[in-house]
């Protein structure tokens, strides 16, 4: 697997993380999940654990907004469509807001390795 990201976070923000975070930069695709709009925004992935995502998405979502987050595997071959709970929304130096989320289920090793 890849080396996770260290570089620039406090050692104490760093050691508060229950999970390995990786880089990754998977297209993505997400929506508000309650209520469902069906307006699917497209999206970045840049980092990933077994218990969330950060994403660059030209759309603000607010905190506590539920999504659904499809991710396509490495191999572009299949996409999983994963619930999840938008945690912060910062604005992107690139444009965009980069939200951080958090998995309503925890993925399985399986499922992080076949996104990385």
């Amino acid at each position: 697997m890849s080396q996770p990201i260290l570089a620039g976070t406090s050692a104490s923000f760093a050691e508060r993380r229950a999970y390995v975070r990786f880089p990754c930069g998977q297209a993505a695709f997400c929506c508000a999940d309650n209520p469902r709009d069906y307006i699917f925004w497209t999206a970045r992935a840049r980092d990933i654990s077994v218990s969330g995502i950060r994403l660059v998405v030209g759309h603000r979502f607010e905190p506590g907004t539920l999504l659904a987050v499809e991710l396509l595997t490495t191999n572009q071959g299949i996409a999983r469509q994963f619930p999840a709970r938008v945690l912060h929304t910062t604005p992107h130096t690139g444009g965009g807001w980069a939200i951080g989320c958090e998995f309503a289920d925890p993925l399985s090793e399986a499922e992080l390795a076949a996104l990385l």
